[in-house]
């Protein structure tokens, strides 16, 4: 049976013994949950943050299963963080970085990141987005924009770098009165 608890109680030089027993309350409860954790999943426990015992690892899925825990729950240091060397034949970059982490204080990591190109788009009608191939995700949103401006929709594009960097993304917006009005690209 799970004790709620109550209100929480303010430290003061007054009422410090209230204070203490509420936390002397909570330690009990905490200390209780980790050993109902401990006896019913004993390799859950073995590797939490703070820990420095290790349990066995049996099996290829274990190793997997540790190394995904020890990505959410441990810090992470970050040693180096780098555009990838990729670009085509034009010399545009793919978008992506490699950052190099250390997890805990035992493993090195190496870490895609994909970071998409957003950019907004001001227009005097509704723009439509047409049926394509491309990864282009069209939002409209409400922004506060740059010398006051107003304008009646703007939109929020996000892309992959590479197809920004192409040019197609602008095929696939339409307005209303086939692409003439479009005012700026913020």
């Amino acid at each position: 049976t799970e004790v709620v608890p109550s209100a929480r109680v303010p430290i003061s030089k007054t009422n410090f013994g209230d204070w203490l027993q509420q936390k002397k309350e909570q330690w009990r409860l905490t200390r209780r949950s980790r050993k109902r954790l401990k006896s019913s999943f004993p390799s859950a426990v073995a590797n939490t943050v703070g820990s420095d015992r290790r349990a066995p690892v049996s099996s290829v899925e274990g190793y997997i299963r540790d190394a995904a825990r020890a990505m959410a729950e441990r810090e992470w240091h970050v040693i180096e963080v780098r555009e990838m060397a990729f670009t085509n034949e034009r010399g545009v970059s793919s978008g992506q970085l490699v950052a190099w982490v250390v997890v805990g204080n035992d493993t090195l990591q190496k870490i895609t990141i994909s970071v998409p190109r957003t950019v907004y788009v001001s227009s005097r009608s509704e723009l439509l987005q047409a049926a394509s191939k491309a990864p282009v995700k069209v939002t409209k949103v409400e922004k506060h924009l740059p010398h006051s401006s107003t304008t009646p929709f703007l939109y929020e594009i996000t892309m992959p770098e590479h197809i920004y960097q192409s040019g197609r993304w602008m095929s696939t917006l339409k307005t209303r009165s086939d692409n003439r009005d479009m005012k700026d690209v913020l």
